[in-house]
């Protein structure tokens, strides 16, 4: 009866919500229904509703779908663009971080809160990552990092998706990488065992390295390796694609947590117009490769947005981009944003902090 009262009840009602909102968001033809509307549905009854409950394990089980999805798109004509376009990625990175650390200056400056809150709550390294390490500076305050990634997270993925689809798309579109459903045609059973054996081993790995979002990474990395050997690759039905997105979008409403009651009116005004021109600057970036280099601008767009991979690739899904091109360069930022950029800035932010206790 206490399993009923604290989880399953809880469950079926937040899994009511969340496709409600997938539904309504459909129904009014908004991009990305499926993943935003159970993202703000249940997002808003949490201001409501005593307990929302939404498993973990849905959550990883949507991105073990989405990243079969994203591996099937990697064929080796993919892979052999990625290294040609790794100067465009190295420089991309370094322009959003180089932004990302000129914005938390100002916030430092301008909202009145420590310079650590202000660069960990600035990086779009993603929200559970970031603040998880704002709990190992002494100065960063948890909950302002909460309040800015949450922020950053719905501002992205709303404003995002809808600039590319109504300003960005050309006769690019369609275009999408990968191979489609002709490739599911020739899959087997054989294949299928295959693809669950190199996803496990990968999922697994990818955990014991501590490699960031291992339940996305492990099943794409597998879906790469098929590709790679040409064998036939997995293409995902769309139902089971828009159920792995009400999965993650859930999940993500249920993670964001926002409390008017802890910040100042400067905080707020300074984050809405930090990540505005975030996205202005990447909007800017992605026009200034279409002109030089002629890159499609819609994909450059969402490939140096700030968004998370799950969804900016969900994005260029929906919209017929080039899933794998957009993926790529989320996957070289986290990487660097993971391991170079966090870990460097941890240490710069540790040593003035001892230097300011010793002055």
């Amino acid at each position: 009866m206490e399993l009923v009262k604290k989880k399953i009840f809880p469950f079926a009602l937040s899994l009511v919500i969340a496709l409600s909102g997938g539904i309504l968001f459909s129904q009014l033809h908004i991009i990305l229904p499926w993943l935003l509307g159970p993202m703000f549905a249940v997002l808003l009854a949490k201001a409501f509703l005593p307990s929302v409950f939404w498993p973990a394990a849905l959550r990883n089980a949507g991105l073990i779908c989405l990243g079969l999805q994203l591996g099937s798109t990697f064929t080796k004509e993919v892979l052999g663009g990625m290294i040609r376009h790794l100067p465009l990625m190295g420089f991309t990175s370094a322009a959003v971080i180089g932004f990302t650390v000129l914005a938390a200056h100002l916030l430092c400056k301008y909202a009145n809160i420590t310079l650590s809150s202000a660069a960990i709550g600035s990086f779009p390294g993603g929200l559970s990552q970031m603040v998880v390490l704002s709990e190992e500076i002494e100065d960063a305050d948890e909950a302002v990092v909460t309040f800015m990634q949450t922020f950053r997270i719905i501002f992205v993925i709303s404003a995002v998706p809808y600039l590319t689809t109504h300003f960005l798309i050309s006769e690019h579109a369609g275009a999408a990488g990968g191979r489609g459903q002709d490739a599911a045609g020739a899959f087997t059973v054989f294949h299928g065992f295959l693809l669950f054996a190199l996803a496990v081993l990968f999922l697994y790995a990818g955990k014991k390295i501590k490699m960031p979002i291992p339940y996305l990474l492990g099943p794409m990395l597998a879906g790469i390796c098929l590709n790679a050997a040409e064998l036939p690759n997995l293409a995902l039905p769309d139902p089971v694609l828009a159920a792995s997105q009400v999965a993650i979008g859930a999940h993500l409403g249920r993670q964001m947590k926002i409390s008017r009651n802890q910040f100042s009116a400067s905080l707020v005004f300074i984050t809405v117009l930090s990540n505005a021109a975030l996205i202005l600057f990447c909007f800017l970036l992605a026009f200034l490769f279409h002109v030089l280099f002629g890159y499609p601008v819609g994909e450059i767009f969402l490939g140096v947005a700030p968004g998370g991979i799950a969804e900016m690739a969900i994005t260029a899904m929906a919209l017929k981009l080039d899933v794998s091109f957009v993926t790529s360069f989320h996957l070289f930022r986290i990487f660097v944003i993971l391991f170079i950029a966090t870990p460097l800035t941890v240490k710069l932010l540790k040593r003035k902090n001892e230097g300011a206790k010793n002055a």
